[in-house]
């Protein structure tokens, strides 16, 4: 979905924009999925791929996420004026259910980034216990797809440090200098979902093996 160029308005405007966006877009989502699913159940056929509610909710976490990122870059921003930080007041309370909200909180973020990559945070601080809590939100905030000029200003960091931490990151995880940090972890997952896919297979094949006889050919 194009949102406009959200670039040449003020970030309270694109927020707002976002997340009437969003709102308009899973309440129409979910009138056209009702509207097929009497059409279908009236013809007696029910096609998975319309009626999947996994899919549905999955649609809408990803609008909130996205919402979220908005938020939590306008939250990081200084009020211009009384009017503005009224605006942002308004959508802090839609969204949080509170007006007032502390930008070093972005516990909807990480929930939300958690949900939709796999529980990423929990998985980094585990396979890499040598990164800080710094390193580790900005890979998160990386993997969210923040630019640099973002980090910094949720952060409050000036380029050049935001600079130093990826080159800190990346030593820490054996990437070489200027190499991707999210494309490194993202193969690092599927390496380890692989050998542990793997590894439950070996067991299945030594249980079936001990006790019956027989073995399972990996396919």
């Amino acid at each position: 979905m194009n949102y406009l160029n959200l670039q040449s308005m003020p970030i309270i405007h694109s927020v707002l924009l976002i997340f009437f966006i969003s709102v308009v877009s899973a309440v129409c989502s979910g009138k056209q999925k009702s509207y097929f699913k009497k059409k279908l159940l009236g013809n007696g056929k029910i096609e998975q791929n319309v009626l999947d509610k996994n899919k549905l909710s999955t649609e809408i976490i990803i609008q909130r996420f996205e919402t979220s990122k908005q938020i939590l870059i306008m939250n990081s921003c200084p009020d211009k004026d009384s009017k503005e930080k009224k605006m942002r007041n308004k959508v802090n309370e839609i969204f949080y259910g509170q007006s007032d909200v502390d930008p070093s909180n972005q516990d909807e973020f990480y929930r939300l980034l958690n949900v939709l990559h796999e529980n990423f945070l929990g998985w980094l601080s585990e396979s890499f216990p040598l990164l800080n809590e710094k390193e580790i939100q900005i890979c998160c905030l990386l993997k969210a797809g923040f630019d640099t000029s973002n980090i910094c200003l949720i952060l409050k960091y000036v380029p050049i440090t935001i600079r130093a931490k990826k080159t800190a990151i990346r030593k820490k995880l054996g990437i070489t200098d200027g190499g991707d940090i999210i494309d490194f972890l993202s193969k690092f997952m599927e390496k380890q979902e692989l050998e542990k896919k793997q590894m439950e297979e070996k067991k299945k094949n030594h249980f079936l093996i001990s006790f019956f006889g027989v073995k399972i050919k990996n396919e």
